[in-house]
């Protein structure tokens, strides 16, 4: 357990009534984590660990997070896929965003060579973004934190693209994220 000083100082810290309850906890936990490893290693349990098979994994700690087994869950490896959860939400947005800058650059600063494809790139990373962004808050806060760094990124690949001078498309967004994001908004006023 990497928390191992943090539940010795929880548990110093609970009064004395409540210390015998954590220490059975503890020592129930303990039991049971040894009696499954001795499990596992005698072939009474199936190797499906976190290595070998990740659906199979993923579905029994579903299984024991939803009935509670606290005991049977994989509590390293669960923590480190919620955070990659949250790690591939947060890169997606980024990546709708990066695709929908560098097609209005090359749209306002190509103007003679606009493609249809152009504003459809930017219609279904719209759509894909709104959907990411429906249900978490906190990432539209981080799309706007973040769209300097985004635009650095968009206006790079315009240059590559167009092979137009990279001096050509302005140094600082030229669009708010609230236009970015407004799906009825276009850099020329059409739609």
């Amino acid at each position: 357990m990497t928390d191992r000083k943090a539940l010795h100082q929880l548990i110093e810290a609970l009064p004395d009534a409540q210390l015998v309850a954590a220490e059975n906890s503890l020592t129930y936990l303990q039991e049971e984590e040894n009696r499954r490893v001795l499990a596992r290693l005698a072939g009474e349990l199936p190797l499906h660990g976190y290595d070998h098979d990740f659906y199979t994994w993923t579905q029994e700690q579903a299984a024991a997070l939803r009935a509670r087994r606290i005991h049977d869950l994989d509590i390293e490896h669960l923590a480190e896929e919620v955070e990659a959860l949250g790690k591939r939400d947060r890169r997606a947005v980024e990546s709708y965003l990066e695709v929908i800058l560098l097609h209005w650059l090359k749209w306002v600063y190509q103007s003679g060579r606009r493609r249809p494809s152009w504003r459809t790139s930017v219609r279904n990373a719209r759509s894909r973004l709104a959907r990411i962004l429906e249900d978490s808050e906190s990432l539209r806060q981080a799309a706007s934190e973040r769209l300097v760094m985004i635009y650095r990124r968009a206006r790079h690949g315009a240059a590559e693209e167009t092979g137009l001078p990279l001096a050509t498309f302005p140094e600082v967004c030229p669009w708010p994220v609230e236009q970015v994001l407004d799906e009825d908004w276009w850099p020329d006023g059409s739609v």
